[in-house]
């Protein structure tokens, strides 16, 4: 059932968790790593990205909105802190791989796009693990502005291209939000994309069999991971934690 789910997540999550699964790696992740070397494995960096996160939200467990659920590796973490969690995606697959695998009646799932969330409640935590990089920041920041409470935070950790960095500040402002933390994560998080094209090279064929995906998608998908490699060796791309707070 859970190797079905993997497969029917949507491009490119399928092809990520299933080059992991021919790996066999244990799949409960789908965001990058953070690496001590570039000889450790991607389950270890997978977890201590997961671990670092979780060191930076507040120990008293409070409302928190997680935009995009990977595979629920997170939310059953944050239920059995005691946080009162809810999830957003539009994957359908995402809700019912989490549901089958951790079986977690207090996981609160929404399946819809976060732009469409309403704000019959409010949220003291939103939280965005390599989701925010697809979604308008506009729309971001008009929702989160929402859907938090007073003085709620945003926690995102993500690509950030470099040329919104100098002027971070002034825009979180212009939107109502202040800088609380932010870290330089690139050096840790690129080696995950090697391994990325590393894998899904050494897999290609049977990703094209088992996902059932033309030769044309893949190839499209390996170009652009290649480009991303490059953007982040050229500087133009980074990956950053941002804490943020409504004003």
């Amino acid at each position: 059932m859970n190797e079905t789910l993997l497969t029917a997540l949507s491009f490119p999550l399928n092809v990520y968790a299933w080059a992991l699964h021919l790996e066999n790696v244990p799949t409960q992740f789908l965001h990058y790593g953070l690496w001590e070397t570039e000889k450790s494995d991607i389950f270890t960096a997978q977890a201590k990205a997961s671990d670092y996160l979780f060191q930076k939200l507040p120990i008293t467990p409070i409302s928190l909105l997680e935009v995009g659920i990977g595979l629920g590796t997170t939310a059953k973490r944050l239920v059995e802190m005691g946080y009162d969690y809810t999830g957003v995606t539009p994957d359908n697959t995402q809700i019912l791989y989490t549901r089958h695998q951790h079986q977690e009646p207090k996981i609160k799932l929404i399946h819809d796009y976060f732009q469409k969330v309403n704000a019959e409640k409010t949220f003291d935590i939103i939280l965005f693990q390599e989701s925010a990089q697809y979604i308008d920041i506009n729309d971001i920041f008009k929702q989160c502005k929402m859907l938090l409470k007073p003085h709620g935070l945003v926690f995102i950790m993500d690509e950030i291209p470099a040329r919104v960095l100098p002027n971070l500040n002034n825009t979180l402002q212009s939107w109502g939000f202040e800088l609380e933390d932010i870290e330089n994560l690139t050096d840790q998080a690129v080696p995950s994309i090697a391994y990325l094209i590393q894998i899904i090279r050494q897999y290609f064929d049977q990703l094209l069999y088992d996902l059932n995906l033309s030769v044309a998608q893949l190839q499209g998908l390996l170009e652009s991971l290649d480009k991303r490699h490059q953007d982040y060796l050229n500087s133009q791309y980074t990956y950053h934690f941002v804490k943020l707070q409504k004003i």
